[in-house]
């Protein structure tokens, strides 16, 4: 739905940017997608291409128009805009190089040779003017553009400021095997679609120049070509013959037949569109501004509730080791201005959850080593992407053991180490760390593990690796022992002295 306004309330407090700028349905808290063709801040002037909801003939629709946060960062979602059967929509509004696309299939186009490109009087917004012979807007193959075959809606603004004469507002493939829609190609100044250079073709609706007309073409089975909203003419579906290798051409052929005039809005589909869409689609570009009213502004809309218009994420780390845990953060910035904690209402998600995933409070899990991004939604908003890495699991700490917590001077004992890591898995880890006593005086340990007693007294024994320190195992040394023996009648008796 095209909103084309002049507003000075947009002029006095929305962003100079637009920014600000945003749409809900009739609740007044469900963002609606919307793409912003022009806006001039000076003047309150905002030509917005929105996806309502629903139009109905019976009821009215109401929408809400917020604005005036000077916080808030972009709103427009175009691509959100233009449901999947657009293959291309082109406002052209870029006063140089190329003409983009405003669907997700980045139909951008190869070249543009035109007399005076995205800066004509126009109906809507942008444009292109169309008279040399060789003037065109070229549209490059692409794999949406090959979904056009046998079925498609073709539709344009057109105004004529010289004669038509087998003008071209578009076609596809190449000049002997190709579609057109065309005006005046069998000289009654109608617009007829044609294959293969008028062999076969439906004619209807007059058009004069000097004058904007809604030109469309329906093809499938049935073929309908409408001016100004209504069906001029009907037949039998063309087919096409040579297919739709070369692409789309806008405006003439590049060769001998451009449009002659103004071209604004071409969009194709690949689908038929109904005659309720088309005449729609007519009444609210042809005259916005009796299709739908506007209210007065107001501080609030949608039962006061302000809506909200970004979200912002946080967390603790970027980086994160395996089966560690990291909770991250949601601030919702409404249209008033105010800011609120969203952690637990939005909708979390990771794009790469083998790698990572993240529950319904925020709280991010580290599954395996990689990079993904964490987002959170409400009410039609996405939040800024946030890029988590996940390095291989990190040791968070270490055990030692001891054979033995005594042993006489002299004598050894093998110490070991387990390390258990941030994925919770365990490992033995004596030979790689790196081994302690506090007092060597009393006994030592080499870099296995091995503990040798040196004398009476207590050590305590530690081991370390990459900045973890285990706790302290006291090992006690006791005296040796010295065994004395005096034979007495036969008979040998030990006598034990302890040092």
């Amino acid at each position: 739905m095209l909103i084309s306004l002049t507003d000075s309330n947009l002029a006095s407090f929305a962003q100079a940017s637009g920014n600000d700028i945003l749409f809900t349905d009739s609740t007044g808290t469900n963002k609606i997608p919307h793409e912003i063709a022009q806006y001039v801040s000076s003047q309150g002037k905002l030509v917005a291409w929105v996806q309502a909801p629903t139009l109905s003939y019976t009821a009215d629709t109401v929408l809400y128009l917020y604005y005036g946060n000077s916080q808030a960062t972009g709103q427009s979602n175009k691509s959100g805009v233009w449901d999947s059967h657009y293959v291309g929509v082109w406002h052209l509004v870029e006063t140089s190089g190329p003409h983009y696309d405003s669907t997700s299939n980045g139909n951008t186009s190869s070249a543009v040779s035109v007399t005076a490109q995205g800066s004509i009087p126009s109906i809507i917004a942008g444009g292109d003017k169309l008279s040399a012979a060789t003037d065109v807007v070229v549209i490059p193959p692409s794999a949406s553009i090959g979904t056009l075959v046998n079925q498609q809606t073709m539709s344009a603004w057109i105004y004529g400021t010289g004669s038509w004469n087998f003008s071209l507002i578009g076609f596809w493939s190449n000049p002997y095997y190709s579609d057109y829609l065309a005006i005046n190609f069998w000289g009654d100044q109608n617009v007829q679609w044609t294959n293969s250079l008028g062999s076969y073709g439906i004619k209807g609706g007059s058009v004069s120049t000097g004058a904007w007309h809604y030109v469309v073409v329906t093809n499938s089975n049935t073929g309908t070509v409408y001016v100004d909203g209504s069906a001029g003419g009907s037949g039998a579906g063309l087919s096409q013959y040579g297919g739709i290798s070369s692409g789309i051409y806008l405006g003439g052929d590049g060769v001998s037949h451009p449009l002659v005039g103004y071209l604004v809005e071409p969009r194709v589909s690949n689908i038929v569109r109904s005659a309720g869409w088309i005449g729609t689609e007519y009444r609210n570009q042809g005259s916005p501004g009796t299709f739908y009213s506007i209210g007065a502004q107001q501080t609030s809309g949608g039962g006061g509730a302000p809506v909200l218009s970004s979200i912002t994420i946080d967390a603790p780390n970027a980086s994160m080791a395996a089966g560690a845990t990291d909770q991250f953060t949601a601030t919702g910035t409404y249209s008033d201005g105010s800011t609120q904690d969203v952690t637990s209402e939005v909708a979390w998600s990771s794009s790469n959850t083998a790698v990572a995933t993240i529950n319904a409070s925020g709280l991010a899990t580290a599954i395996a080593a990689g990079s993904t991004t964490i987002t959170a939604a409400m009410s039609g908003v996405t939040s800024n992407p946030a890029g988590l890495t996940v390095t291989s699991a990190m040791l968070v700490s270490i055990a030692i053991d001891a054979t033995s917590p005594s042993i006489a001077v002299g004598a050894t004992d093998q110490f070991s180490a387990t390390g258990t890591y941030s994925d919770s898995s365990t490992g033995n880890i004596t030979s790689g760390v790196t081994w302690s006593s506090s007092n060597e005086a009393v006994a030592t340990v080499n870099a296995g593990g091995l503990a040798t007693a040196v004398a009476a007294g207590t050590t305590n024994i530690s081991a370390s690796m990459n900045g973890v320190t285990s706790g302290l195992v006291m090992l006690t040394v006791t005296g040796s022992t010295v065994r004395e023996y005096i034979r007495l009648g036969g008979r040998a008796i030990a006598i034990e002295n302890h040092d």
